[in-house]
């Protein structure tokens, strides 16, 4: 337990120290966030909050807008063309991935993703 709450004061006092870098050499106040990856859980929520900001922005896979320091953003990537872009960017699109319907169809994508000639792949571990 006290590993964690050391974890968490290194990682307020990290957000911090960068919002205080950027301000300085912006001379404006930087009050959001993007989260590297998108990643993020709970405890990072508390210290993004702990250190000033007002939004920070994830990447989940469907689009729920709840919490400002967890907002969804839309992964734009050097791959991406014109089309893959304006897709992920519409609004039909982003309507689909707000919905439970895009919870229903990430699950049929990885189902049938698993099929490998003829037989199922193992599922993915989890990352530690």
């Amino acid at each position: 337990m006290q590993a964690v709450k050391q974890q968490i004061s290194a990682t307020i006092a990290d957000f911090t120290q960068s919002r205080e870098a950027l301000e300085q050499q912006l001379g404006n106040p930087c009050r959001s966030l993007a989260y590297p990856y998108g990643d993020y859980d709970e405890r990072v929520v508390e210290a993004t909050r702990a250190a000033g900001y007002a939004a920070a922005a994830t990447l989940p896979k469907r689009l729920r807008a709840g919490d400002p320091l967890a907002w969804p953003r839309v992964g734009v990537y050097n791959g991406d063309d014109e089309r893959r872009f304006r897709a992920k960017v519409s609004p039909a699109v982003r309507r689909v991935r707000a919905s439970p319907a895009w919870a229903a169809l990430e699950a049929a994508r990885a189902g049938a993703g698993r099929l490998w000639h003829g037989r199922r792949r193992p599922l993915p571990q989890p990352r530690r």
